[in-house]
């Protein structure tokens, strides 16, 4: 049992662990050192809740896909998830959703000796007809702590635009949490402020990372120039509210005919002694070492 919901999996290679509801889902609840706090955040008030037919956010790690819709993207999953057991993992899967014939995977492999996992989401069309859409990867992290996207520079002798960030509607583009600075991307999670916030950009660099109380927590993805991604072009993007800060990754967009599939995978890296990012600098000599490839 964890968090109220029982009969969960648990994987780990004694350094860390991850915690994978069968309640609900496919979801994962649970990342971090082993015997030290959960990284990712869950809402306290839906704990152990199960069923029924409004969504609901729990927290964790969750697949929606993209474009984000009022009906489609909120369809619960509030039922039990089938799984079953592989070489250093697990795999989940949510049965396909009656409503738009959907079917969702999130495979989680751990890595033997090393604070790191692969997640693997898949998506398929279990429907009669063409659609189209991205795999949307989102991490509700514990709030608390600094988000940091790249957001590099380019060739300065260029003429034309190389770059973009993208707003929300009810983003406030002077919202205090947000900093940006030559090359990153930056958004403080601060108690005091607790009004939606909503920033993305495609981010050629592959991650995306947060830090809270000394924890790096770095996610990495590949980013596709030739494709086409949602959301005006966006492949990361960071939101934050009074209750959650998310981390979240999309896969470009494509055309799933009958019984087609897509997947989108993340690299999740958890780092020790990391002092919290407050300008590049800190991200230079703190970060930008330890998410080499060497250390992936």
């Amino acid at each position: 049992s964890y968090a109220g919901w029982k009969d969960c999996l648990r994987i780990s290679n004694q350094i860390i662990e991850c915690i994978i509801p069968t309640q609900i889902g496919p979801r994962v609840i649970r990342f971090g050192y082993k015997d030290q706090e959960n990284e990712f955040g869950i809402l306290k008030d839906q704990e152990g809740m199960t069923g029924g037919s409004e969504w609901r956010l729990y927290g964790g790690h969750r697949l929606w896909y993209s474009p984000e819709h009022k009906y489609r993207t909120y369809l619960p999953d509030n039922d039990p998830i089938d799984y079953e057991e592989i070489k250093n993992g697990i795999k989940s899967v949510q049965s396909t959703q009656e409503e738009s014939k959907i079917e969702k995977e999130i495979t989680i492999e751990i890595k033997p000796d090393a604070p790191e996992v692969k997640v693997i989401h898949k998506i398929i069309n279990r429907g009669l007809w063409e659609v189209e859409l991205a795999p949307w990867a989102i991490t509700v992290m514990k709030k608390g702590g600094n988000a940091i996207m790249p957001f590099p520079l380019g060739d300065p002798d260029q003429l034309l635009p190389d770059r973009r960030i993208v707003f929300w509607p009810y983003s406030n583009i002077n919202d205090p949490r947000l900093q940006l600075e030559e090359g990153y991307v930056f958004l403080h999670d601060k108690k005091e402020v607790s009004q939606r916030f909503k920033i993305g950009a495609p981010i050629r660099d592959g991650w995306i990372a947060y830090c809270n109380q000394n924890h790096l927590f770095v996610k990495k993805f590949d980013f596709k120039e030739e494709k086409t991604y949602p959301d005006d072009g966006c492949s990361a993007e960071i939101y934050v509210d009074k209750s959650i800060l998310e981390l979240e990754t999309l896969g470009p967009l494509k055309k799933l005919g009958i019984g087609e599939s897509v997947e989108h995978t993340e690299i999740w890296r958890l780092f020790k002694n990391v002092p919290i990012p407050r300008e590049k600098n800190d991200v230079k000599n703190h970060i930008l070492p330890k998410i080499s490839d060497r250390n992936f």
